[in-house]
Parts: structure tokens; C-alpha cells; sequence
């Protein structure tokens, strides 16, 4: 008897939290998400160090070290391959960088492993906008279309958003998904053409902590054509760095 009334509790007060949050508007369970994952806002104010293994199909480990510290405007990653080490950062627009620990860098180094400034600010626009979900959203030019939807994301039930941005932002169509108890970020797709399945999805596994940051642990990359495996992320660790 005890058994059947904690059931029936679980199951209504599930249905309650389904249906607040089904009374919510994007921008709400947006919110949610964000105070899940970030609840003190230090991702935007404090320096935050992660450190990643990015194991790719074609095999071997690729490590990275990435610094981000929106406040301060700056910007470095530090990567480790089984060849050479290399290090860029960029600190209120001003770049510098290392191969093998060396400032002294050849021209043909620079062309094989890229370290340019042109390099290193795509990777820190991909580093920052992906890692620091889903507290870019807020950016300037991102638009969250006011339609939510109880979508299955690959297995797992989740509120569908759906965000565009404007022209000189970007032109992909991005959907993210977040759990519908705890708005806790479930995966993402983009489309570059939305008519021609392009573009990829990307399935979230588990969490790490840090200072109360709770961010993905690991990030699955796949083409919507054919379904082809790209690679993963996996953050091993989360590092909030004090001033």
C-alpha cells in the first residue's frame, strides 16, 4: 500500500513539474538552464581554465588546455599532439604564441600547425560559444523563437528551442534541447540548410563540476547525412582561476 502512494506521489508531481514547465516560454526554460548550469554567473565574470581529450576517428588523443576569461577579453589554448606542443593566446586583441616552448617559431611551423591570429580567434569563437552553453545564448543577435516542443532527442525526452541569428552574427539554425525537470542541456543540432539535412548533431553525456559549474562531459559529434561519427570532446576538467 505504502509502495502504490509514493508512486502515485512521483507520478504527480512529475506531471506538475512537466506542465510548469510546459507553461514556460523558450526564454524561461532558457533561463532555467542557465542558472542550472551556471548559478553564480561565473563564466562571464571569473577565468575559467578547461581541460580537454579530443579523440578524433582517424586515432590518437589530441589534449587541449583552453583559458577563457570573457572579462578580461582573453583567450589562449594550449594544444599537445604526440609531435609538438603549441600554445597562442590573445589578450585584448593582442597575439602571441610558442612551438615547443619556443617564441623563435619557423615560417614552415607556422604554415603546417597554423598559428596565425586568424586561427586562433576561429578557435576561440568555437571554443567559447560551444563550451560556454547555454550562456552564449544570451549574446547580442541571437534569436530565440518564442515555439517550444516536447521533442525524443536521440532517446531522450527534452524541450526543443529554436535560435537563429541575426545577418552579421551568423546564418545556421540551431535547436537545443534541455530536460524537462531540471533544464539541464540535453544536446544540440545546427543546420547551415535546414531543407537538405546538412550540418551535424551533438549528444551530451554526464557532467563536471567545478566551483558549482555543471558543463557536459562529453560531446559526440555526428553528421545528420548517414549518421557518420566525427569525434568526441570530453572535458576532463574544470578549473576556475582565481584573479
Amino acid at each position: 500500500m505504502m509502495k502504490s502512494t509514493l508512486l502515485v506521489l512521483l507520478t504527480f508531481f512529475t506531471l506538475i513539474n512537466q506542465n510548469i514547465a510546459q507553461a514556460l516560454s523558450a526564454k524561461e526554460i532558457l533561463t532555467n538552464s542557465q542558472k542550472y548550469h551556471d548559478p553564480e554567473g561565473l563564466l562571464l565574470k571569473e577565468k575559467i581554465q578547461l581541460s580537454l581529450n579530443e579523440p578524433r576517428p582517424t586515432g590518437g588523443d589530441r589534449r587541449s588546455t583552453i583559458t577563457i576569461d570573457l572579462f578580461e577579453e582573453f583567450f589562449s589554448i594550449k594544444r599537445k599532439s604526440e609531435k609538438h606542443e603549441i600554445y597562442m593566446e590573445t589578450a585584448k586583441g593582442e597575439f602571441s604564441s610558442t612551438f615547443d616552448g619556443s617564441k623563435e617559431i619557423s615560417q614552415e611551423a607556422i604554415k603546417s600547425n597554423k598559428i596565425t591570429a586568424e586561427r586562433l580567434n576561429l578557435l576561440k569563437n568555437y571554443y567559447e560559444y560551444l563550451w560556454l552553453l547555454p550562456i552564449k545564448l544570451n549574446d547580442p543577435g541571437t534569436q530565440i523563437d518564442e515555439s517550444v516542443f516536447k521533442k525524443d532527442f536521440f532517446g531522450k525526452t527534452g524541450w526543443q528551442i529554436k535560435v537563429t541569428y541575426s545577418p552579421e552574427v551568423g546564418k545556421d539554425t540551431w535547436y537545443f534541447y534541455f530536460d524537462p525537470i531540471t533544464y539541464a542541456m540535453i544536446g544540440y543540432r545546427f543546420y547551415h540548410d535546414e531543407s537538405k539535412n546538412d550540418g551535424e548533431y551533438i549528444l551530451l553525456e554526464g557532467e563536471v563540476s567545478g566551483n558549482g559549474i555543471r558543463i557536459p562531459a562529453t560531446r559526440k559529434w555526428y553528421k545528420h547525412q548517414k549518421d557518420e561519427y566525427l569525434g568526441q570532446d570530453i572535458l576532463e576538467k574544470i578549473t576556475v582561476i582565481s584573479r
